[in-house]
């Protein structure tokens, strides 16, 4: 347990860190420019950072784990001082560029270091932890991000202060790698294909024609891939997207901010909590049974989207992004049992990379094409045609999934 939390804790400060440098740019670009643009920089950068971090899977597998961490935590160090200088002369088309280039840096380099805290804490974890746990714990540090860094992000924001976000995250980040260079030490935080919890071994190696032929041949797991994708479909965006969407009801200014991170607060209170009432059942339900609950719950919060959507109300997305928020934890805890099943040690951060490009390409895709409606028809509007198509997706992939397994069993 001691291991695991000298590991996890300062992944989590890491996290806010970077959180209020997306979140601040975030802001920043739906302040100075609009919507359109935003929607087409969160998704260009979420396409060059699911595909690096697909790239950067193996070095993550075989890099010892003290070195790449710190690696990726300087290099986040650097983005954060970038922030500080880009905008410090005001609003310029040089300051434009900065933030667009320094958003697409820490991105990148985040969704590579939590792919490799992911795997850490899996390697360092109690052997009696069950898998649901710990892909919660892994994945834990999106909603704390969610929740503190939007509070004192936004809350700097609306005060006036835009430009104490940055050198506030360099400290962050700063007090991150200080934790990782004192504690991995000790910990000797290597790849460790000898953990308690093997899965199937596959041998030492796997190449990613490998991998994919692994992930496809199993009705459930490229069920997994399909319903991530749609899931992500329907929830992310909206959350990319909840400045402009604000914008809407509210007009430009630094109160899109303030509800902006009271909405991304709730959502991540409301999986934090869920997740702690899963986390907290020792007994797995099987993964057949497990993916029906997360497609059920998938399914509630397409419906509480789009009656967000209708209302038209400040509150409402609050509220409902509350109710999202403990929904999706059903999702992450689902899935992650049944990925951290199937991925063997020795090839863990290859296979779940795998699963994050596919299922977290439409993110991407989603943030740019909601930019775009939304520009074009309103984010209240885009925001119920993303929930609804997500729907009819996730349903028509249910269906395909049991007419599979069944034709599996029967042969």
């Amino acid at each position: 347990m001691t291991d695991f939390l000298r590991s996890w804790v300062p992944s989590v400060i890491a996290s806010v860190g970077t959180g209020a440098l997306l979140f601040l740019s975030s802001w920043w670009l739906a302040t100075h420019a609009n919507g359109l643009v935003l929607g087409w920089v969160l998704g260009g950068t979420g396409v060059v950072a699911l595909v690096t971090n697909a790239l950067a899977s193996g070095w993550v597998d075989r890099t010892p784990r003290r070195r790449s961490l710190s690696i990726l935590l300087v290099v986040l160090l650097a983005a954060a001082a970038g922030y500080v200088v880009a905008l410090a002369g005001g609003v310029s088309p040089a300051a434009l560029v900065g933030v667009v280039l320094l958003h697409l840096a820490v991105a990148v380099a985040e969704i590579v270091y939590l792919a490799a805290i992911e795997t850490t804490t899996v390697d360092v974890a109690p052997g009696h932890w069950p898998r649901r746990r710990l892909s919660l714990l892994g994945q834990v540090h999106g909603q704390l991000e969610r929740i503190v860094s939007p509070v004192f992000a936004g809350g700097l924001i609306g005060l006036g202060h835009a430009r104490s976000v940055a050198p506030a995250a360099l400290l962050l980040l700063a007090l991150a790698l200080g934790a990782t260079l004192l504690t991995s030490s000790a910990l000797g935080l290597r790849r460790r294909t000898g953990t308690a919890r093997p899965a199937r071994a596959t041998g030492p190696q796997m190449s990613t024609r490998r991998v994919w032929r692994y992930v496809t041949a199993r009705p459930d797991l490229r069920y997994l891939l399909a319903f991530g994708a749609w899931s992500n479909l329907a929830v992310s965006p909206v959350l990319a997207m909840l400045p402009a969407w604000y914008g809407d009801l509210l007009g430009p200014g630094p109160a899109t901010a303030v509800w902006s991170s009271r909405a991304l607060a709730a959502y991540a209170v409301g999986m934090i909590l869920g997740s702690v009432l899963i986390g907290a059942r020792s007994v797995e339900p099987d993964g057949h049974r497990a993916l029906l609950q997360a497609t059920l719950a998938h399914l509630s919060i397409c419906a509480g989207l789009a009656v967000a959507a209708a209302l038209a109300s400040t509150w409402a997305i609050v509220v409902a992004l509350f109710c999202v928020g403990g929904l999706f934890s059903v999702l992450v805890a689902a899935g992650g049992q049944v990925w951290l099943h199937a991925a063997p040690a020795e090839a863990r951060a290859r296979i779940l990379s795998l699963k994050r490009l596919v299922a977290f390409s439409t993110i991407p895709l989603g943030t740019a094409l909601m930019g775009a409606v939304g520009n074009r028809f309103g984010y209240q509007q885009s925001t119920g045609l993303f929930a609804a198509t997500s729907a009819a997706l996730t349903l028509t992939s249910l269906v395909g999934w049991r007419i599979r397994a069944s034709a599996r069993v029967r042969a």
